[in-house]
């Protein structure tokens, strides 16, 4: 019953039978699918009945107190985690992976425990930068609005995020259900705010499809194997004038629901950017 009231709660839903009759039924059926998961424990490890541990990243969206999560499950999701951030193998693909926060600190880098209790979230993230720039060579952070941290791990490779106010840390994010159109435009301006000899703007149409529009202080085109890479991740127009490349991306399409929000598509636009600058100095 507490499993099946907070995703009641969490999904507000209150007075739809349909609805409530569909929830319970869900949570039936996963106990049962969780029990016999976690029985083959081979099945667990290497092929999770619920696929790359779906139903496990629901709860802890939900808020899911640890005590009523699937126990062997959260237990090696936080061992692919801390694997994945080591940049060791895993038998399962880390993405999109939620965990709670202060299991996670614990894990991962124990002795920061003590700055997540005393609630000095930026010197945490802050530390843990320093901890995963030994692994990754090049940890870039910001913090949004609304209190969220996001570290850049690598060369635009990976995201994590670190979420103080729902206690979560979503590890290597794809995909993401937790923002707004406000919030994905916030996070897309401050990622592209780490590229130099750029400008660029975020364009905000009435239809709700967003663009972003790119100006590369170049001399010379792009090589064209790149620019059919920029077609791949949604590239609309080029236009050279003056020593100036513009790129037109389409960020959101306004056919397409959201969310979940494309993360992975702005960081691997970022990644090629960033290597063409680094290119054209060399």
């Amino acid at each position: 019953m507490v499993v099946e009231e907070k995703l009641l709660k969490w999904l507000k839903i209150e007075n739809d039978p349909r609805l409530i009759f569909t929830i319970r039924t869900l949570v039936s059926s996963m106990e049962s699918t969780c029990k016999r998961c976690m029985k083959e424990r081979d099945i667990n490890i290497f092929e999770p009945l619920c696929e790359e541990r779906g139903y496990l990243n629901l709860l802890i969206e939900a808020g899911v107190s640890q005590e009523y999560l699937p126990r062997f499950c959260y237990k090696r999701r936080g061992i692919e985690i801390v694997r994945f951030l080591n940049k060791k193998p895993n038998p399962l693909p880390v993405r999109d992976a939620n965990y709670y926060l202060p299991d996670f600190i614990k894990l991962f880098a124990k002795n920061l425990l003590n700055l997540y209790k005393k609630g000095k979230y930026e010197e945490l993230v802050k530390a843990l930068g320093s901890i995963l720039e030994e692994r990754w060579g090049s940890v870039r952070y910001f913090k949004m609005s609304r209190g969220i941290f996001c570290l850049i791990l690598g060369d635009f490779d990976s995201l994590l995020i670190i979420d103080p106010t729902r206690n979560i840390v979503r590890v290597n994010v794809e995909n993401i259900y937790v923002f707004s159109d406000r919030d994905y435009i916030e996070f897309v301006s401050k990622l592209f705010g780490f590229l130099q000899d750029t400008k660029f703007e975020i364009i905000d149409l009435i239809e709700n499809e967003i663009l972003l529009r790119v100006d590369l202080m170049l001399q010379e085109n792009i090589p064209e194997e790149s620019l059919e890479r920029f077609k791949e991740l949604g590239l609309l127009s080029v236009r050279k004038d003056d020593g100036k490349m513009s790129l037109i991306i389409k960020l959101l399409d306004p056919l397409e629901a959201r969310p979940p929000f494309d993360i992975s598509n702005p960081l691997r636009i970022v990644k090629l950017l960033s290597r063409i600058m680094e290119e054209r100095k060399a």
